[in-house]
This record gives structure tokens, sequence and C-alpha cells, in this order.
């Protein structure tokens, strides 16, 4: 039970900060090349790191 109650307010976190990733990757686009993947910007705080896989 304390897991889905984790990922419920997880979920928040990972939204807002998968938000972040697409807004500050969306803006470099234009100047950015694209390569096999979306590298992650430096500008994302460290201190919140989701769960990965």
């Amino acid at each position: 039970m304390s897991a889905r109650v984790w990922l419920g307010g997880d979920r928040l976190t990972i939204d807002a900060t998968l938000y972040r990733l697409l807004a500050a990757w969306r803006r470099d686009i234009d100047s950015v090349p694209l390569p096999d993947g979306p590298p992650i910007p430096p500008t994302v705080p460290n201190g919140q790191t989701g769960g990965g896989s």
C-alpha cells in the first residue's frame, strides 16, 4: 500500500520534471542539432531525481 501512495505522490514530481525537461529541450531545439537521443539539459536541478529504469 505504501508503494501505491509513493507512486501517486511521485507522479506529480515526475510530471513537473518532464515538463521542465521538455520545455528546456524544445527551447534549445532550434540551436542544437538532435543527436540519437536528447541529452538531459544541465539546467535541471540535480536535487530531485525521480526513479529511472
